[in-house]
């Protein structure tokens, strides 16, 4: 499929002929087939698109939100009590604000953490393998938050296992080639919540961070300096599904080197991105593009990123795309760009694991792990 899209605005996708208990990946519809092209068209330009008719139910969404901005009103030392620290290495609880940092800059947000629940006799868990295990809920304060959480780390896996089957199509790979090669026997889920607090102007036009709790995102003509709650960076995995409540996400227009596009906030739709290894299975062809995260002027903005990964045992391969035109000299170029500048990846190959437990490596610096030289 080529891509004729206009790079004038990030997509606004309709998928629900994709997401249709109907759908039959061996024998899609014209409607289907015309929303797989919308999204190739959407990853092979801007890398990012927002979707609509996606089948969450938007009454669990709503409901993560609003219960996201009561769980950070909660005082300090009730979150505490739920620190990542105490999770071990499933990874999961409370990450205070200025806890992480991008690119050796420290993060101006909160945030909390939440995946699949695991049982203590699930065959991850009993090998003390990283990511797996039980989340941390404030159930005395919020108990309605598990089920809410619970439920919507499900539908929105398996909205990733359909937008990858949509990808797979728009490819013209076989039918459910994502899903069968590389999200067996479950995919890697990892949904973090956070809150970039309300940023105020001074009189000397600087912004600065505000505790207070829908906002604005300061015009490109503004004077003054917006500090962010993330700087730039592109993703890491597969696919990143986001949910927020207002505006405040910008990405790097494509072509460009300094032009920001605000991604517009549309009620009960999902920003959708590419991630770094999507982006080198492809070649490039399905790109990873730098976006960040403006603090916003008015309220507070809540941002729940959902990475939807590959499964922790997958073997990374390049994706058998030798049946499509051969990419232009200036497609070619802008990857290995993206791949020098953005990536860690020097390669694809061996398994998923090994990626991703040399990023958490960070946080867990007891982690021993195989010399593995396809992740720098």
């Amino acid at each position: 499929m080529e891509s004729n899209i206009a790079n004038k605005s990030i997509p606004l996708i309709d998928i629900s002929a994709l997401v249709s208990p109907s759908f039959d990946a061996s024998n899609p519809s014209n409607e289907a087939v015309a929303v797989c092209r919308e999204i190739y068209e959407a990853c092979t330009t801007w890398g990012f698109f927002q979707v609509v008719g996606h089948g969450v139910s938007l009454e669990v969404q709503s409901s993560f939100l609003d219960l996201a901005k009561r769980f950070f009103s909660l005082p300090l030392v009730e979150k505490n009590a739920l620190n990542v620290q105490y999770g071990g290495r499933a990874w999961r609880g409370y990450m205070p604000m200025g806890g992480e940092g991008t690119k050796g800059r420290v993060d101006h947000k909160e945030g909390i953490y939440f995946s699949h629940e695991h049982a203590d006799d699930h065959p991850k868990v009993v090998a003390n393998t990283p990511l797996f295990g039980k989340n941390q809920f404030p159930d005395k304060s919020l108990p309605e938050m598990r089920p809410v959480v619970l439920s919507y780390v499900d539908q929105v896996t398996e909205l990733g296992e359909k937008l990858c089957d949509g990808i797979s199509l728009s490819l013209a790979l076989p039918p459910l080639y994502i899903r069968n090669h590389y999200l067996q026997p479950d995919p890697i889920s990892l949904c973090r919540c956070f809150r970039y607090p309300q940023a105020k102007q001074n009189n000397d036009h600087t912004v600065i961070p505000s505790q207070h709790a829908t906002p604005t995102v300061p015009s490109p003509s503004s004077t003054a300096v917006i500090p962010y709650g993330i700087g730039a960076h592109t993703d890491f995995g597969l696919l990143t599904i986001l949910s927020q409540d207002c505006a405040g996400l910008q990405v790097l227009k494509p072509d460009t080197t300094d032009e920001w596009e605000t991604v517009p906030y549309v009620e009960g739709s999902f920003v959708v991105n590419v991630g770094d290894m999507l982006d080198r299975m492809s070649d490039g062809r399905l790109r990873s593009r730098p976006h960040r995260a403006i603090l916003p002027q008015d309220s507070d903005r809540i941002s729940i990123p959902f990475f939807f990964d590959f499964s922790w045992d997958a073997h990374m391969t390049h994706l058998p795309l030798q049946h499509l035109p051969p990419m232009s000299s200036k497609d070619q170029e802008d990857a290995h760009y993206r791949w020098n500048n953005y990536s860690t990846f020097l390669d694809v190959s061996g398994q998923w694991w090994q990626y991703l437990g040399k990023k958490i490596q960070n946080f867990f610096p007891d982690l021993v792990l195989p010399e593995f030289q396809s992740n720098g």
